[in-house]
């Protein structure tokens, strides 16, 4: 199950990234981000016990994920896909891309969104000099064409 994040999940969500993400999103951010008008955390549970979660951003036309982890113990059960998804869901007219920023170094990122459809449309080179290059990833909403009957409508 899926839920928007509340300001009591944040010690929980924290804990999840200082265990499991290699540059962690540090607590005083997060709330930050879930308590500012235009970002929002959505949480996955299993059985009632938080374990993974999505920071976004909502920009003029576009949604960027600014952190997204799943603990440990509960990986490669589809749960990074499951909260990707909610995302993704929230693509229309208005939100019209998500995007993710992954360093360099996180190779296992970057085969996952691949997986899920994202595309490079950018490398960012690091300013430093043993620094890891920011390769954007981004996903584009796609009206879809097909009316209730499965017809193609031309959209």
């Amino acid at each position: 199950m899926t839920r928007v994040m509340t300001l009591s999940d944040a010690m929980t969500c924290s804990l999840i990234e200082e265990r499991s993400s290699p540059k962690p999103m540090t607590h005083d951010y997060l709330m930050k981000c879930i308590s500012s008008g235009n970002s929002v955390g959505y949480v996955a549970e299993l059985d009632n016990v938080i374990v993974g979660h999505v920071i976004v951003l909502f920009k003029e036309d576009s949604i960027e994920i600014l952190s997204l982890t799943v603990d440990e113990a509960f990986r490669r059960l589809s749960i990074g896909t499951w909260l990707i998804k909610v995302v993704l869901d929230r693509l229309d007219d208005e939100y019209k891309k998500v995007v993710v920023r992954v360093p360099d170094s996180n190779l296992v990122a970057h085969i996952f969104l691949r997986d899920l459809g994202f595309m490079v449309n950018e490398i960012v080179k690091s300013k430093k000099r043993h620094g890891d290059d920011v390769y954007v990833f981004e996903q584009y909403y796609v009206k879809d064409s097909m009316d209730g009957n499965g017809n193609n409508n031309g959209g």
